[in-house]
Protein backbone atom coordinates (compact mmCIF):
# COMPACT_ATOMS: atom_id res chain seq x y z
CA UNK A 1 0.00 0.00 0.00
CA UNK A 2 3.24 2.62 1.08
CA UNK A 3 4.55 1.40 -2.07
CA UNK A 4 1.51 2.22 -4.40
CA UNK A 5 1.06 5.76 -2.98
CA UNK A 6 4.95 6.47 -3.13
CA UNK A 7 4.88 5.38 -6.76
CA UNK A 8 0.89 7.71 -7.19
CA UNK A 9 3.09 10.46 -6.10
CA UNK A 10 6.13 9.97 -7.54
CA UNK A 11 3.91 9.87 -10.69
CA UNK A 12 2.05 12.91 -10.34
CA UNK A 13 5.38 14.83 -9.68
CA UNK A 14 6.90 13.49 -12.55
CA UNK A 15 3.89 14.87 -14.39
CA UNK A 16 4.41 18.05 -12.80
CA UNK A 17 7.89 18.35 -13.48
CA UNK A 18 7.52 18.47 -16.69
CA UNK A 19 3.67 19.93 -17.26
CA UNK A 20 4.71 23.03 -15.29
CA UNK A 21 7.71 24.12 -17.72
CA UNK A 22 5.50 22.91 -21.00
CA UNK A 23 3.28 25.31 -19.82
CA UNK A 24 5.61 27.78 -19.45
CA UNK A 25 7.05 27.53 -22.76
CA UNK A 26 3.21 27.75 -24.01
CA UNK A 27 2.91 30.96 -22.24
CA UNK A 28 6.24 32.68 -23.26
CA UNK A 29 5.69 31.41 -26.58
CA UNK A 30 1.98 33.04 -26.75
CA UNK A 31 3.50 36.33 -25.42
CA UNK A 32 6.56 36.22 -27.43
CA UNK A 33 4.15 36.55 -30.56
CA UNK A 34 1.53 39.09 -28.81
CA UNK A 35 4.80 41.25 -28.65
CA UNK A 36 6.09 40.56 -31.87
CA UNK A 37 2.63 41.84 -33.83
CA UNK A 38 2.63 44.77 -30.97
CA UNK A 39 6.20 45.77 -32.46
CA UNK A 40 5.32 45.69 -35.92
CA UNK A 41 1.77 47.10 -35.56
CA UNK A 42 0.82 51.23 -35.19
CA UNK A 43 -1.12 50.87 -31.69
CA UNK A 44 -3.59 53.44 -32.58
CA UNK A 45 -4.88 52.74 -36.10
CA UNK A 46 -3.82 48.56 -36.42
CA UNK A 47 -1.95 49.13 -39.40
CA UNK A 48 2.13 48.14 -40.26
CA UNK A 49 4.23 50.99 -38.97
CA UNK A 50 7.61 51.42 -39.96
CA UNK A 51 9.44 48.44 -38.52
CA UNK A 52 8.88 46.00 -41.36
CA UNK A 53 8.97 49.12 -43.73
CA UNK A 54 12.96 48.69 -44.94
CA UNK A 55 11.77 45.09 -45.49
CA UNK A 56 8.98 45.75 -47.79
CA UNK A 57 10.52 48.60 -49.62
CA UNK A 58 13.45 45.44 -50.74
CA UNK A 59 10.60 43.50 -51.67
CA UNK A 60 9.22 45.70 -54.47
CA UNK A 61 9.70 45.81 -58.14
CA UNK A 62 10.23 48.21 -61.04
CA UNK A 63 6.88 49.26 -61.82
CA UNK A 64 5.48 49.05 -57.96
CA UNK A 65 4.36 52.74 -56.22
CA UNK A 66 5.15 54.33 -53.75
CA UNK A 67 2.29 56.67 -51.97
CA UNK A 68 2.58 58.90 -48.97
CA UNK A 69 -0.67 60.64 -47.95
CA UNK A 70 -0.54 63.33 -45.46
CA UNK A 71 -3.75 64.64 -43.57
CA UNK A 72 -3.82 68.61 -44.56
CA UNK A 73 -4.24 70.94 -41.18
CA UNK A 74 -4.47 67.89 -39.38
CA UNK A 75 -2.12 69.75 -36.71
CA UNK A 76 -4.87 72.60 -36.49
CA UNK A 77 -7.78 70.24 -35.79
CA UNK A 78 -5.73 68.16 -33.25
CA UNK A 79 -5.36 71.78 -31.52
CA UNK A 80 -8.85 72.81 -31.66
CA UNK A 81 -10.76 69.34 -31.34
CA UNK A 82 -8.44 67.74 -28.85
CA UNK A 83 -6.16 65.05 -28.91
CA UNK A 84 -9.11 62.42 -29.02
CA UNK A 85 -10.55 63.74 -31.69
CA UNK A 86 -7.48 63.48 -33.94
CA UNK A 87 -6.83 60.31 -32.49
CA UNK A 88 -10.60 59.13 -34.49
CA UNK A 89 -9.44 60.90 -37.58
CA UNK A 90 -6.30 58.64 -37.65
CA UNK A 91 -8.24 55.41 -36.85
CA UNK A 92 -11.17 56.16 -39.32
CA UNK A 93 -8.09 56.87 -42.36
CA UNK A 94 -6.31 54.08 -41.78
CA UNK A 95 -9.31 51.80 -41.80
CA UNK A 96 -10.04 53.66 -45.28
CA UNK A 97 -6.88 53.42 -46.42
CA UNK A 98 -7.09 49.26 -45.34
CA UNK A 99 -10.86 48.97 -47.19
CA UNK A 100 -9.03 50.74 -50.07
CA UNK A 101 -5.93 48.69 -51.53
CA UNK A 102 -5.36 45.58 -52.40
CA UNK A 103 -4.85 42.56 -50.33
CA UNK A 104 -1.35 42.10 -51.61
CA UNK A 105 -0.81 46.23 -51.17
CA UNK A 106 0.50 47.32 -48.21
CA UNK A 107 -0.70 50.42 -45.49
CA UNK A 108 1.62 51.63 -43.28
CA UNK A 109 0.86 54.53 -40.89
CA UNK A 110 4.29 56.40 -41.81
CA UNK A 111 3.98 58.69 -38.40
CA UNK A 112 2.39 61.51 -37.13
CA UNK A 113 -0.52 61.93 -39.83
CA UNK A 114 1.26 60.50 -42.46
CA UNK A 115 0.76 57.13 -44.26
CA UNK A 116 2.25 54.94 -46.65
CA UNK A 117 0.77 52.78 -49.86
CA UNK A 118 3.24 50.39 -51.49
CA UNK A 119 1.20 49.35 -54.52
CA UNK A 120 2.03 46.47 -56.46
CA UNK A 121 2.42 46.73 -60.03
CA UNK A 122 0.43 50.14 -59.79
CA UNK A 123 1.43 52.77 -62.82
CA UNK A 124 0.93 56.68 -61.89
CA UNK A 125 -2.35 56.86 -63.49
CA UNK A 126 -3.94 53.63 -61.84
CA UNK A 127 -2.45 55.26 -58.46
CA UNK A 128 -4.08 58.40 -58.69
CA UNK A 129 -6.93 56.68 -59.71
CA UNK A 130 -6.77 55.24 -56.14
CA UNK A 131 -6.27 58.33 -54.27
CA UNK A 132 -8.79 60.08 -55.85
CA UNK A 133 -11.23 56.87 -55.28
CA UNK A 134 -9.48 57.37 -51.75
CA UNK A 135 -10.13 61.13 -51.46
CA UNK A 136 -14.14 61.12 -52.62
CA UNK A 137 -14.65 58.42 -50.03
CA UNK A 138 -12.76 60.17 -47.12
CA UNK A 139 -14.93 63.48 -48.22
CA UNK A 140 -18.26 61.63 -47.33
CA UNK A 141 -16.78 60.97 -43.34
CA UNK A 142 -14.33 63.88 -43.06
CA UNK A 143 -14.04 67.54 -43.34
CA UNK A 144 -10.68 66.98 -43.23
CA UNK A 145 -8.87 66.23 -46.67
CA UNK A 146 -4.91 65.22 -47.55
CA UNK A 147 -2.99 65.39 -50.25
CA UNK A 148 -0.55 63.02 -51.78
CA UNK A 149 2.66 62.02 -53.32
CA UNK A 150 3.33 58.70 -55.64
CA UNK A 151 6.34 57.65 -57.26
CA UNK A 152 7.14 54.84 -59.02
CA UNK A 153 10.23 52.01 -58.70
CA UNK A 154 12.42 52.74 -61.60
CA UNK A 155 13.80 49.92 -63.64
CA UNK A 156 17.15 50.01 -61.44
CA UNK A 157 14.34 48.37 -58.31
CA UNK A 158 15.40 51.46 -56.09
CA UNK A 159 12.62 51.66 -53.87
CA UNK A 160 14.03 53.50 -51.11
CA UNK A 161 14.60 56.39 -53.76
CA UNK A 162 10.96 55.89 -54.87
CA UNK A 163 10.09 56.28 -51.08
CA UNK A 164 12.03 59.62 -51.09
CA UNK A 165 10.28 60.99 -54.30
CA UNK A 166 6.94 60.29 -53.07
CA UNK A 167 7.76 61.99 -49.85
CA UNK A 168 8.77 65.53 -51.43
CA UNK A 169 5.59 65.50 -53.94
CA UNK A 170 3.04 65.89 -50.99
CA UNK A 171 4.62 69.19 -51.02
CA UNK A 172 4.01 70.43 -54.60
CA UNK A 173 0.37 68.85 -53.85
CA UNK A 174 0.11 70.91 -50.95
CA UNK A 175 1.41 74.17 -52.78
CA UNK A 176 -0.68 73.83 -55.35
CA UNK A 177 -3.90 73.82 -52.78
CA UNK A 178 -3.99 70.75 -50.88
CA UNK A 179 -6.60 68.15 -51.25
CA UNK A 180 -4.97 66.82 -54.47
CA UNK A 181 -2.06 64.36 -55.33
CA UNK A 182 1.41 64.58 -57.27
CA UNK A 183 3.16 61.96 -59.12
CA UNK A 184 7.34 62.81 -58.60
CA UNK A 185 8.32 64.15 -61.89
CA UNK A 186 11.92 63.85 -62.13
CA UNK A 187 13.68 66.96 -63.18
Amino acid sequence: MESTVRLSLTAIVWVLIAEVPARLLQRLEAVRAQLSVRARTDALTGLSNRHDLPHALDALLPGDAVVLLDLDHFKAFNDERGHQAGDAVLVRFGLLLEQSVRASDLAFRYGGEEFLLLLGHTPPVDAEGLVKRTAARWAEESELTFSAGIAVVDADGDAHQALTQADTAPYAAKGAGRNTSRVFEPR
